[in-house]
């Protein structure tokens, strides 16, 4: 259960970049054009993003001809689900639009949400969908088109733009445009219409706002079989830098750092900020471990700093259950002057276990305990970074094999209070990196 849960939510997340990013026209217009679509979001978001269609959809391993998209069978018989699929290959296959660029928008209300291309020519446009057994519906401002096989979509033309909506009633369909076209009278201030406008390198731009003078504006990049995103703050305003957190209240991994392995499967370090409740955390997620004899001495020692690393001993030899061949280190930041203290209370509740070797000692202020000898971590770690993340899984590792993996991956990501990276590439793959992620989707599902 919990594999189709992830497999359907990665589908989910898939099909929304692959139909926010639907087909590559070699006709431009400007309203077909990155300014022409992004003067119909509206100052008061949620998120609104522009996307390059023809990145997004190669990587997917789909090809161009003679200026229209065809779609591979890896694609059209993979594991998106059947609505989705159906509107993606509508929106390829349809005459009259201009999709060289995609706006998507969502604003606070769950109705004000939609996807936004420029129309060249209606008339073709209406016969392409009826021609796809669409069913047309005349209302206030255009016409709005259902099939039976997207349940959970309608389109409506209104002569200069298809919006790709919620499904609904065609009259109330053409209410939730008219409002939304209505949020544009507020537009977004002109650096971040210009910054999104200007999709560039990237297959996509997006803005997130945090609150009513925060802006996060992150660009994704595909790369062949690697995707990178880059993340950074801004004041609404202007577009000025700003950081994630306040000065005083943001905290760097510092000397924990050195304890993040990048030779491993996986390692990840956080420095959570000043003030973050540590304890009531762990009370939301499970109050039977706070009440455990001594965790709440615990969690009063810790200062948030935490990097928690895991990798294989053997990997020729691999045995899910076997512990043994495990290696895990959790380093653990403290309060001045309470590592000590920390330890104390760790061996008095872990100390007497028979069954695992763990290792606790204290390094300056922190508390390092250590399953079968622990990780190697990076001692040349500058410790700057609020956050850092690394994984290593090898196509030729039998983890990998034994998962059905058709290759493997590396992820490198980190973040301080001025911007957060993340790289993911597959390796021993000639397929981009979409295609690669639906294969392994596949076999997760």
């Amino acid at each position: 259960m919990k594999r189709k849960y992830i497999s359907d939510r990665l589908c989910g997340l898939v099909a929304i970049v692959l139909m926010a990013s639907c087909l590559w026209s070699c006709s431009k217009t400007d309203s077909g054009s990155g300014s022409g679509l992004i003067e119909l979001a509206g100052e008061d978001f949620t998120v609104v993003s522009m996307a390059r269609p023809v990145d997004i959809l190669r990587s997917a391993g789909a090809e161009v001809e003679n200026g229209r998209v065809v779609l591979p069978q890896s694609l059209t018989d993979g594991p998106l689900h059947a609505s989705d699929m159906h509107v993606l290959k509508t929106l390829c296959e349809a005459k009259g639009l201009a999709l060289d660029n995609l706006l998507s928008l969502a604003y606070y209300n769950p109705r004000m949400s939609a996807m936004v291309l420029a129309v060249t020519d209606s008339g073709a446009l209406a016969s392409s969908l009826g021609g796809a057994g669409w069913t047309g519906v005349k209302c206030d401002g255009g016409e709005v088109y259902t099939h039976d096989a997207a349940r959970s979509v309608s389109l409506m033309c209104d002569g200069e733009y298809l919006w790709i909506v919620r499904r609904g009633e065609a009259d109330a369909v053409a209410k939730d445009v008219e409002a939304l076209k209505g949020r544009a009278a507020r537009p977004l201030p002109s650096w971040l219409a210009d910054k999104l406008a200007a999709v560039g390198d990237e297959a996509l731009r997006m803005a997130y706002q945090a609150d009513t003078t925060r802006v996060f504006v992150a660009a994704m990049g595909l790369h062949g079989p690697s995707m990178t995103i880059d993340v950074r703050c801004a004041a609404k305003t202007d577009g000025a830098p700003r950081t994630f957190f306040e000065p005083d209240s943001a905290c760097t991994l510092g000397n924990a750092a050195a304890y993040v392995s990048r030779d491993d499967v996986v390692s990840l370090g956080v420095a959570l900020p000043r003030g973050f409740q540590i304890a009531r955390l762990i009370q939301e997620i499970d109050y039977t471990i706070y009440s455990m004899p001594g965790v709440a001495d615990a969690v009063r020692q810790l200062d948030g700093r935490l990097v928690l690393s895991a990798g294989i001993i053997d990997p020729s030899s691999l045995n899910v259950m076997d512990i043994s061949n495990y290696r895990v280190s959790l380093a653990l930041g403290t309060g001045p002057g309470h590592a000590d203290e920390l330890l104390k209370i760790l061996r008095q509740a872990l100390g007497h276990s028979s069954y695992l070797p763990l290792d606790m000692h204290a390094d300056g202020d922190l508390v390092l305990i250590d399953l079968n000898g622990g990780c190697r971590g990076d001692k040349a770690a500058a410790g700057g970074e609020m956050a850092l993340l690394s994984a290593n899984l090898p196509s030729d590792s039998p983890l990998a094999r034994m998962a059905g993996l058709p290759c493997g991956f590396t992820v490198k990501g980190d973040a301080d209070n001025d911007a957060a990276r993340l790289e993911i590439a597959f390796s021993d793959s000639d397929r981009g990196f979409v295609a690669t992620l639906l294969d392994i989707i596949s076999i997760i599902d």
